[in-house]
């Protein structure tokens, strides 16, 4: 999804035009809030790691949630992070997990980049945000915003399960 296509919902909604600035502005407060939040998660693949080297990673990760080496397809467990380094007990391939902060758009052409449940969280902001702007006594400009934030929690929740590795069941048996 675009800001365009942002701004065309939010448009058909309060039925009437807006400034691109203003809808510009609504978008980059909803990402920053999900950044913040941490309702954004990435993936950053290593390869060729050696053993006990130290490898940076990108500025806008926030907090690594696992680790994999796809090649095992299996999770590994055996690294150690010290603020944007990370190094590895054994050489190798590996895919990272990490919530990171969102990638900003800076023109209302722009691609979101995040998955469509968070999109429609965005628009669900920018109308809310709207409508306040317009009128900040507005029932249905907060009544937007608070939906925002429940729908995108909902969002990440229903992100975070879909992720989640089998549980591990164990088995009684009465004889």
């Amino acid at each position: 999804m675009t800001g365009t296509e942002v701004k065309n919902k939010v448009e058909r909604y309060i039925n009437t035009t807006c400034d691109e600035d203003l809808i510009l502005d609504a978008i980059e407060d909803a990402i920053n809030w999900l950044g913040s939040m941490g309702y954004i998660i990435d993936t950053v693949l290593l390869e060729g790691v050696e053993a006990d080297e130290f490898y940076e990673l990108p500025s806008d990760l926030i907090k690594v949630l696992k680790v994999e080496k796809p090649d095992d397809k299996e999770y590994y467990y055996d690294y150690l992070i010290d603020g944007d380094l990370i190094r590895f007990a054994d050489d190798g391939k590996y895919r990272i997990f990490a919530q990171k902060n969102p990638s900003m758009i800076s023109a209302i052409g722009d691609e979101l980049n995040m998955h469509p449940m968070l999109e429609n969280c965005i628009v669900t902001y920018a109308k809310g945000f709207i409508k306040v702007t317009i009128d900040d006594s507005s029932q249905d400009g907060h009544r937007l915003l608070q939906k925002f934030e429940k729908d995108s929690l909902k969002a990440y929740l229903t992100l975070k399960r879909n992720q989640k590795t089998p549980a591990n069941f164990s088995v009684i048996r009465h004889a």
